[in-house]
């Protein structure tokens, strides 16, 4: 079965958008984290 260029496209920019995500909220915690200590 072919998957058509652009849905593949689509489907690999909203993996990425969700990774980015996850990684930018973890690292938003961190420095948090850090933040709080004193």
């Amino acid at each position: 079965m072919e998957i058509p260029k652009e849905l593949k496209r689509e489907e690999l920019n909203e993996t990425l958008f969700t990774k980015a995500f996850q990684v930018a909220s973890h690292f938003n915690c961190e420095i948090r984290k850090l933040q709080r200590r004193p």
